[in-house]
């Protein structure tokens, strides 16, 4: 899913990976940026597989490009979830 808007507002975003050590990497070098935001992970103490950041709409378009083409790291952004569809 590409990401949208570019008006420099920060947004919750879902980064994930199969790859624990990926995704780690990818938290360790998050935390030295001050456009980024962790706000939580999800998954087991130490090798969460999910991850959530707050960060402005750009940050998350080049992060995409940087780690989306091996789709071994996935950054999208973070949707609510409801039990029911709108309709009904």
């Amino acid at each position: 899913m590409p990401l949208q808007r570019s008006d420099g507002s920060k947004d919750r975003y879902i980064v994930r990976s199969e790859d624990a050590r990926l995704l780690a990497d990818f938290i360790d070098e998050a935390t030295t940026d001050p456009e980024l935001e962790l706000v939580e992970t999800i998954g087991p103490v130490g090798v969460p597989h999910t991850a959530v950041f707050l960060l402005p709409h750009e940050k998350a378009r080049a992060l995409q490009q940087r780690y989306g083409e091996s789709n071994q790291v996935i950054i999208e952004r973070d949707r609510p979830l409801s039990l029911f569809d709108s309709d009904g």
